[in-house]
């Protein structure tokens, strides 16, 4: 049931706390352009690793998707650095609890299926996602919203921050990486993904620190190796 039912005006936006069955679960629409007489396509942004419950990332993008006429919403989600030791099965783990249709309480279940209306949102939420539903993930949150088509046909676009399907995992403190312990996360790969690679989308930057990390990451020899991952899982070719 919701945690807070209630609804402010923020800048020609609503928005919304209510709670999941493990997580909150906070979103912003445009009243103007999302209303029940004319729902909206839903977009999700999952945040990266301690980033805050709700920090203002997360409200500057869906901001950004609610004003083009999207529900917006994010969820918190266990984003502990720890969490990359799991690889695959971590992240597969916590984007079937966000993304899984079909699992009672994940955001899609309870925007998408919830045809009783036991979570409250049914008769509220301006949101069809019929429409579509864009994923969008920053980090750790790249490589949750990345499965989220293989646990729902509903996903029908991806953007995706700082992905990668390989890590160095302390490469920020020490360069050379000789001290690393590295992290492979081949469900990553772009044959592991079920939304087509033309619906995908993958931005890196090219001193990336974890996924492209080599010896001498300050930019000498780093960025082959980022877009040697970038390859990978977007399942696209592109110049050095």
């Amino acid at each position: 049931m919701p945690l807070s039912r209630f609804n402010k005006s923020i800048s020609g936006s609503v928005w919304s706390v209510r709670q999941l069955d493990w997580r909150l679960l906070l979103l912003y629409w445009d009243p103007e352009k999302c209303n029940m007489k004319s729902k909206c396509p839903l977009y999700v942004y999952v945040d990266g690793t301690i980033s805050g419950d709700f920090d203002g990332r997360d409200t500057v993008f869906m901001k950004e998707m609610a004003a083009r006429g999207y529900v917006a919403v994010t969820a918190d989600y266990d984003d502990a650095s720890m969490g990359y030791i799991d690889g695959c099965q971590g992240f597969e783990r916590k984007s079937q609890k966000i993304f899984d249709d079909s699992t009672v309480g994940s955001v899609l279940h309870q925007l998408c299926q919830d045809d009783n209306n036991a979570f409250g949102h049914r008769n509220d939420v301006p949101v069809d996602c019929n429409k579509g539903v864009a994923v969008n993930g920053y980090s750790q949150g790249s490589h949750v919203t990345a499965l989220a088509g293989n646990f729902s046909p509903l996903v029908t676009a991806g953007l995706y921050w700082g992905n990668g399907n390989r890590g160095k995992l302390c490469a920020m403190k020490y360069p050379a990486c000789s001290m690393c312990g590295s992290m492979d996360v081949p469900c990553m790969n772009s044959n592991q993904i079920e939304l087509p690679k033309e619906k995908r989308r993958y931005i890196n930057g090219d001193k990336d620190s974890y996924f492209g990390a080599c010896e001498n990451w300050f930019g000498r020899n780093n960025r082959n190796n980022v877009i040697d991952q970038l390859q990978a899982v977007s399942g696209m070719t592109c110049p050095y």
